[in-house]
């Protein structure tokens, strides 16, 4: 399953993936910004369940309703976990596993 980078990648990064939950009907898109990282990640709000992938805890999000105009700090939201504690921590447990298995080899 970890044969490659990209497997890895793509399995550690999974623990960050949150569920962007915005009721605000007028809202139709949000840009995230997240220190480590040089582009801003853009998600489209029409779909019903929306995933983003969250490393910053101090993420800046900005929202835009139809007419592009900019809202910061006054539109609500929620950021839900895909997964608990211990999944998350099971998962990275497993990683871990498989890397020591890999270094060993």
């Amino acid at each position: 399953m970890l044969e490659d980078e990209r497997s890895r990648q793509d399995l550690g990064n999974i623990i960050f993936v949150r569920q962007l939950i915005c009721d605000n009907e007028f809202i139709q898109k949000a840009e995230i910004s997240q220190r480590w990282k040089k582009n801003l990640d853009v998600c489209y709000l029409r779909e019903e369940k929306i995933y983003v992938e969250i490393f910053d805890e101090h993420a800046s999000f900005v929202f835009f309703d139809s007419e592009e105009n900019r809202y910061i700090g006054s539109v609500t939201y929620q950021l839900k976990p895909i997964w608990t504690k211990t999944e998350r921590m099971s998962i990275l447990s497993y990683i871990k596993v498989q890397l020591l298995k890999e270094n060993n080899n």
